[in-house]
């Protein structure tokens, strides 16, 4: 006879009720920190950006994905539609953009157990910093002030 599964903790995240919140690192972006498990180093996020973003040049320590909820986004010579999904699972680095349209997507960054380390992003003058799992869980649960008191550059490295 099959074990039944064990369910350690079931959320219901009405995503509708929080609020978008500037993206810090990236001009005219927004973002939703849906949930943060720092357990399993897993982040699920809703990102918008607006036309003509180009986000930071970067790599991923973890598999990555992005689900594309509306509009159109760039990666190298793929454009990605809504409904299409973007399933990232080495470091190369890309540096996903949009054009006229705007694009919103469902992120996922799953780490697993011991590695914090989720994205490593190239500043304009090149040198690489990391975004760990404490990055987005700051971000957790806050509001616009609650992001203007962050001390952003603290949780970065």
């Amino acid at each position: 006879m099959p074990r039944p599964f064990a369910v350690n903790e079931l959320n219901r995240i009405v995503s509708d009720e929080l609020p978008w919140l500037t993206y810090p690192l990236i001009a005219n972006s927004f973002f939703k920190i849906l949930k943060v498990d720092e357990s399993t180093n897993t982040v699920i996020l809703q990102f918008r950006m607006g036309p003509y973003v180009v986000t930071p040049r970067h790599g991923h320590h973890c598999v990555a994905t992005a689900y594309t909820l509306a509009g159109e986004w760039f990666y190298d010579d793929l454009v990605f539609r809504k409904g299409d999904i973007a399933y990232e699972s080495t470091r190369d680095v890309h540096q996903p953009l949009t054009r006229e349209q705007p694009a919103e997507l469902l992120t996922t960054f799953i780490g697993g157990r011991n590695n914090d380390r989720l994205i490593e992003e190239y500043g304009e003058d090149g040198r690489p910093y990391l975004l760990r799992t404490r990055f987005f869980k700051a971000m957790e649960g806050i509001d616009e002030e609650g992001l203007r008191k962050l001390d952003v550059a603290s949780l970065i490295g």
